[in-house]
């Protein structure tokens, strides 16, 4: 998961500079990869921190937390970014690859518990 989102957030960062349709597909393709792995890793990363006696409760929360945090916080931020910087998209590109690189360092610091 940590490298999908080191990934993407390298893709991320290098969109504003690429030419061509190719290389922009491939790093298209892997922010792409990256939410398929976020969606298909996370119920098992829930059940193995939190058990599944609470699966339900923080499985939902954390899609909740995704659609009603992110899904109005990144269109709106990303609009004011290209307000401000005349529909310049790398700003916009780098702060989504920033995001994703500390995405990457924080799931390294995910461990399950010891169970005893």
């Amino acid at each position: 998961m940590s490298l999908a989102f080191l990934a993407s957030g390298l893709a991320y960062i290098a969109l504003p500079y690429t030419e061509g349709l190719l290389s922009c597909a491939i790093l298209c393709a892997a922010v792409g990869f990256s939410f398929g792995t976020l969606f298909s890793v996370s119920a098992p990363l829930v059940a193995d921190c939190f058990g599944l006696e609470h699966f339900g409760a923080v499985f939902g929360l954390t899609f909740a937390a995704y659609g009603f945090v992110a899904g109005p916080l990144g269109p709106t931020l990303s609009g004011y970014l290209l307000d401000i910087s005349g529909n310049n998209y790398t700003p916009v590109f780098l702060y989504l690859g920033l995001f994703f690189l500390l995405a990457s360092a924080s799931i390294r610091l995910v461990v399950p518990p010891t169970r005893t």
